[in-house]
């Protein structure tokens, strides 16, 4: 054939993107979904559609953050609202954060109409997550008191952390958790023997549970038993799968106490049901250095989160060390996706430099530089307080929507801190902006300064702890109502009343019972104590008797 064929030129507009998108995520090739919705975003910046289809396909790729940034920034069109809110949903409840997606999903049932199948089906997603974390009341309460102990041990109060523990294993001596993690609170301090004695004990009574393994691994790490240490994990992990909330707790302590086939196998079992997870994908990549596949294996895994997310600088930073060979003295580098301590140093280091800069000069910035944009993104998500107040500074400095858009985002989290909000909301009202502008529809400002519930609850001893944890779950199951700190703060004030600091509870339920009245009768709901003592298991004579009580101590105080 002498002539070259004629070809029918076409331009790949905004159109054909999208529709080769959905093709691929028809096919399940997400992240070229991902791609090419992204293009025809560029492409037609305005389209609400395409926003809408770019944000559901970053839940499915593990970017529920990303993703509500941009049901954030369609929300306040009436026609998208219904749509948003119930995207929202969705990301919240695939972070586990079932109270603020039924919020969402009340105010998506609101807003929408001709979606109330869909929000019944998350609905039941939402009733069964739940249903599926319910236990026996007293578990409950151990298992939170836990947590609050082992948060405590890992933020440096050992001294707190140990008399809690201590505590939950006078009322639950075979709570393994707990045990070791006392072990841990002993090594800390130094008292080396006794952490090895505790953990000796928490082993055999540890019930398929991944964090006593890795806090058992970590004190023998610590007594310089890491002989002892590896055969622990080589012989627990055999029979172990990957799929308990703990998976990556354990890959971790693999990694850590060099066991990196093992740990290699895990992680790429893990990578089955999680493919887009950015901190698994770091683990393979660090891996496979440690087990000589090189530093253009490992540069593939930082390539694909960087295909996910094009703004993550954490991915960026390492890739960019591997494909100019600078990977330098790769050993160091621990399992945390994170930058390396240097690294942190170096950005923060940068950033406060720019906050003595002229402001326009940081505005300016803000809106032409995309990598400056992902820095600041960086800063106000990489756990350190100080890093966090630097990057709200900035992002508070201009009402470019871009950054409107990322403070909205981080201040419907339920972790926020509080003094971060007030930092926010300060830095609107000085720019002469309306605080409640930067918020979600569903959101004031007066449920952001909300007091701290849980801070309350930490001064009482564990029975009020309870009871008051008792009437929250029953308000929320049987009457659909979020009392958030209001109990606590109830509780507190009659106690003091009563000058019951240092009495014994003896009546919980009844107690639980009446605080549960008292804020029913608040909302106007008109409690049955009959109904309420069938709920609590309590007596209703006893209850009936209690409420009188607590209005004549209260003296009818509005305040409350």
């Amino acid at each position: 054939m002498s002539e070259k064929p004629n070809v029918v030129p076409f331009e790949r507009d905004a159109d054909f993107l999208r529709q080769r998108a959905l093709k691929n995520q028809k096919d399940n090739h997400l992240i070229d979904a991902l791609e090419l919705m992204r293009k025809a975003v560029e492409a037609q910046p305005d389209n609400d559609e395409y926003r809408m289809e770019l944000a559901q396909l970053l839940t499915e790729v593990g970017c529920p953050e990303r993703s509500n940034r941009e049901w954030l920034t369609l929300i306040y069109d009436p026609d998208n609202r219904g749509r948003c809110f119930y995207g929202m949903a969705m990301n919240q409840l695939a972070q586990g954060d079932t109270q603020t997606a039924q919020k969402l999903l009340n105010e998506c049932i609101y807003h929408a109409t001709g979606m109330e199948e869909a929000g019944r089906q998350l609905r039941d997603q939402i009733d069964l997550l739940e249903a599926m974390r319910i236990r026996p009341r007293r578990v409950r309460h151990i298992q939170a008191a836990v947590e609050k102990a082992c948060l405590r041990l890992y933020a440096g109060d050992v001294g707190l952390a140990r008399r809690s523990l201590r505590q939950i294993l006078e009322k639950a001596p075979d709570q393994a958790d707990a045990r070791a993690l006392l072990g841990l609170a002993e090594a800390m301090d130094g008292n080396l023997q006794e952490a090895v004695s505790q953990v000796e004990q928490a082993l055999p009574q540890r019930d398929g549970d991944g964090r006593t393994l890795c806090v058992a691994a970590e004190v023998y790490h610590m007594a310089g038993a890491d002989d002892k240490a590896r055969e622990l994990l080589i012989q627990e992990t055999r029979e172990m799968r990957p799929q308990d909330k703990w998976q990556m707790l354990t890959i971790s302590t693999l990694f850590e106490n060099g066991l990196y086939q093992r740990a290699w196998d895990w992680t790429k079992d893990a990578l089955v049901t999680r493919p887009y997870d950015r901190a698994l994908l770091h683990m393979m990549a660090l891996l496979s250095l440690h087990l000589g596949q090189g530093a253009q294996a490992a540069a593939g895994y930082w390539h694909r989160i960087r295909r996910i997310d094009p703004e993550d600088t954490i991915a960026a930073y390492y890739l960019e060390l591997a494909e100019q060979d600078r990977l330098g003295n790769w050993q160091d580098f621990n399992g945390d996706y994170q930058v390396p301590e240097a690294e942190k140093a170096r950005r923060y280091a940068y950033l406060t430099e720019l906050m003595d800069a002229d402001v326009e000069q940081v505005v300016e910035k803000w809106k032409s530089d995309a990598d400056f944009r992902a820095l600041v993104d960086w800063c106000l998500n990489a756990g350190e307080v100080p890093y966090q107040k630097s990057a709200m500074m900035l992002l508070c400095s201009t009402d470019d929507p871009r950054a409107v858009c990322r403070v909205r985002e981080y201040l419907m989290r339920e972790d926020t801190d509080i003094a971060m909000r007030i930092r926010a909301v300060a830095m609107y009202r000085s720019m002469g902006l309306d605080p409640d502008s930067i918020l979600p529809p569903y959101m004031k400002i007066k449920m952001l300064f909300a007091p701290d519930g849980d801070k309350i609850l930490r001064k009482m001893g564990v029975g009020h702890t309870q009871l008051v944890h008792y009437a929250e779950e029953v308000l929320q199951r049987e009457y659909d109502q979020e009392p958030g700190p209001m109990l606590a703060l109830t509780w507190e004030f009659y106690r003091d009343m009563r000058k019951l600091r240092y009495d014994p509870l003896l009546d919980t339920e009844t107690a639980a019972a009446m605080l549960a009245w008292n804020f029913l009768r608040r909302k106007k709901q008109n409690p049955q104590i009959e109904k309420l003592s069938r709920q609590f298991d309590c007596s209703p004579r006893r209850l009936r008797y209690f409420c009188k009580y607590f209005r004549k101590v209260m003296a009818g105080d509005d305040e409350v």
